[in-house]
C-alpha cells in the first residue's frame, strides 16, 4: 500500500503552487487535482495520467488505482473538516437564493448596498442555523429555510418601508 504524506494544511496558494511544481511530472503529462473528504479531514489529492512505464510503478498495485485514466500519486491530509461551517455556508446560499430577488426588487427605485444585504443574509443564516440545530428533528430543511427567509424578508420590508 502506498504511504501518503500528511500535511497540516497549505497556508496560501503559493504553497500549493510550489508543491505542484515539485512533482516528478513527465513531459506531456496531465495533472488532475481534487479535494476529498474522509476520516474527518480534507485531503489534497494529486492524480497523474497513466503514462508511467511499468518499471516506474515497481509492482506496487496501489499505484495502479486509476480513475478516468489518472493514478493517485499524492494524498496530503490538510485540515479537519468543519461540518458546522459547511452547514452555515449552505444556509447562506439558500437564503441568498430565496431572498435576493425580493430584496433587490424592493429596492428597485432607491437601490441598495449589496455588501450590507449580503452581510444581513449571513446574519440570517446564523440565526437560522441556531434554530435548525436546536429543533429540526421532524422538519424538512428546505421547507424550513424557505419559511424562515419569507418571514425575515417580510420583517425587512416592514422596517424599511
Amino acid at each position: 500500500m502506498v504511504k501518503f504524506e500528511n500535511k497540516d494544511g497549505f497556508k496560501n496558494i503559493t504553497e500549493v503552487r510550489n508543491f505542484l511544481s515539485g512533482l516528478n511530472n513527465r513531459k506531456n503529462s496531465k495533472v488532475y487535482v481534487n479535494i476529498e473528504q474522509h476520516e474527518g479531514y480534507n485531503y489534497l489529492c494529486v492524480w497523474l495520467d497513466n503514462n508511467l512505464a511499468s518499471k516506474e510503478i515497481n509492482g506496487d498495485e496501489a499505484y495502479l488505482k486509476a480513475i478516468n485514466g489518472f493514478k493517485k500519486h499524492y494524498e496530503l491530509r490538510m485540515n479537519k473538516v468543519d461540518y458546522e461551517d459547511i452547514a452555515y455556508t449552505e444556509a447562506v446560499q439558500d437564503i441568498t437564493t430565496i431572498a435576493w430577488p425580493e430584496i433587490t426588487a424592493f429596492h428597485e427605485k432607491d437601490g441598495c448596498d449589496s455588501r450590507e444585504i449580503f452581510y444581513m443574509f449571513r446574519e440570517w443564516a446564523r440565526e437560522f442555523e441556531k434554530f435548525w440545530f436546536d429543533s429540526h428533528e421532524d422538519l424538512d430543511y428546505y421547507e424550513e429555510v424557505e419559511k424562515f427567509t419569507a418571514k425575515k424578508v417580510a420583517e425587512y420590508k416592514k422596517i424599511h418601508s
